[in-house]
């Protein structure tokens, strides 16, 4: 009797865990796990901005001179798979690319911490930052509305470290010192959302771009314990039926850093094609025939080269300006559309400036515009678990992600069957493969299938 009442309860879990739906699960993967995203339209509406919040790291700064400056960060993106997914109280995400990144736009730091010497190499909690060289170029502000910008200032976000390997972190300076121009600025202007219709009151860049109290990309900094915090605006872009949303952070060269309050980062230029594009729409007033919306320049939202952090990520991007030829009749939502419309001659795109004329190339080894847009959340067009943010022991599998719905995925389409096994099939559907869900203690969700369709 007891062998039976065992029997029953066990895989009555079992089933339980395998097949009941996650009604509560948010539909959008957060990659970024110590994040707090708010003010987020699930809907894919007219909304195409949110806010999100990030606790603050403190740091110290050693200069060419020996001078030691304590500085607030954080952290978005690491070059290394394991640590992206292990390093407890970050949970960053995982740019592939970042460990491409030329030597010459790279600054440096150390970490000194403990790690637990097993596979995955975890670090834990805490340890002790300290970044070298310059700190960042001052920021236009109220108190110093044209400071001197050095065009050979050397600092970047993006630091080589060993924390345990080698590794590219992306360690973002949001405040180095008590002055207004010592911070990344604060838009005064945005003091509400939904964003909706796009730009009307929380405006990408500000309601006046470049103004030091009307601009910039930080709604809230707060240094006080015992939660020191940033809050960013939060940009929505495409990719496909995806919405990858992005923070701006820093940029190159010196105007449009100024005009969205970050700083100016000379060593950008140096990225040449580990900057890959990332499409924005000229404004309605400089080219009617493009529909308005939420982007920069008041067009549409971007178009970015990638749906969420992996292998072919990079926070680092080379912006090209789309100006339509015809009147627009549709969002652009995927960059081979862009390159379709391009060779059909319905589009041009530019360099930056916006309305330069000049020729973009999405392979230029000299980029006109590079900003660092990291892209802590995913928006999908299905329910499914966030497997950043699910707790996972060692040795133990989770899988059973039976909540997905694929039904608007581009091809090739999925079907969930068996408990725990999807068939992968085309248009068609004719047959392609198997995935096993919970092999490698990985949950397979709509992304994934994505991210299997495009390689």
């Amino acid at each position: 009797m007891i062998e039976k009442l065992f029997r029953y309860y066990f895989f009555t879990a079992i089933i339980f865990f395998f097949f009941t739906p996650v009604m509560a699960a948010p539909p959008y993967q957060k990659h970024v796990s110590n994040a707090r995203v708010d003010n987020l339209d699930v809907t894919q509406g007219n909304d195409e901005r949110a806010t999100i919040t990030f606790p603050l790291l403190k740091g110290t700064n050693i200069n060419n001179e020996g001078n030691a400056t304590t500085v607030w960060f954080i952290i978005t993106d690491i070059s290394d798979k394991n640590l992206a997914r292990s390093f407890k109280g970050m949970g960053l995400a995982y740019s592939g690319l970042l460990g491409q990144t030329p030597p010459a736009a790279l600054s440096s730091a150390t970490w000194t911490g403990n790690i637990i010497d097993r596979y995955p190499r975890i670090p834990l909690v805490g340890g002790e930052w300290t970044f070298n060289g310059d700190l960042p170029n001052p920021i236009p502000s109220a108190s110093n509305p044209t400071p001197f910008q050095d065009p050979n200032n050397d600092y970047s976000p993006l630091r080589s470290v060993t924390i345990g390997v080698p590794v590219v972190v992306n360690a973002i300076f949001v405040k180095w010192g008590d002055n207004d121009f010592e911070q990344l600025r604060i838009d005064h202007s945005c003091n509400q959302l939904p964003d909706n219709p796009p730009n009307s009151v929380c405006k990408y860049v500000g309601e006046a771009p470049g103004d030091p109290l009307l601009s910039g990309q930080v709604l809230e900094i707060d240094t006080e314990f015992p939660s020191p915090s940033v809050t960013f605006k939060l940009h929505k872009s495409w990719f496909m039926n995806f919405t990858p949303y992005n923070i701006v952070t820093d940029a190159y060269p010196e105007a449009p850093a100024n005009s969205r309050g970050v700083p100016f980062v000379p060593k950008h230029a140096k990225l040449g094609d580990m900057a890959p594009p990332l499409y924005q729409s000229l404004s309605p007033t400089l080219n009617p025939n493009n529909l308005p919306g939420g982007g920069p320049q008041g067009g549409q939202i971007g178009i970015l080269p990638y749906f969420r952090p992996g292998e072919d990520y990079t926070p680092m991007l080379n912006i090209g300006y789309i100006s339509w030829n015809v009147p627009q009749q549709e969002v652009i939502r995927f960059a081979q559309e862009v390159e379709s419309l391009w060779f059909a001659g319905l589009i041009n795109v530019y360099k930056f400036p916006p309305g330069s004329k000049v020729p973009f190339s999405p392979i230029d080894q000299s980029p006109s515009l590079v900003v660092n847009c990291p892209v802590p959340l995913t928006l999908d067009i299905g329910d499914f678990r966030d497997d950043f943010d699910r707790p996972e022991e060692e040795g133990f599998s989770v899988c059973g992600d039976t909540d997905i719905d694929i039904d608007e995925l581009l091809p090739p389409n999925a079907d969930l069957f068996n408990g725990g096994t999807i068939s992968i099939s085309d248009n068609q559907g004719n047959f392609i493969t198997v995935l096993h869900i919970g092999d490698e203690g990985d949950v397979v969700t709509a992304l994934d299938l994505l991210d299997l369709a495009l390689k």
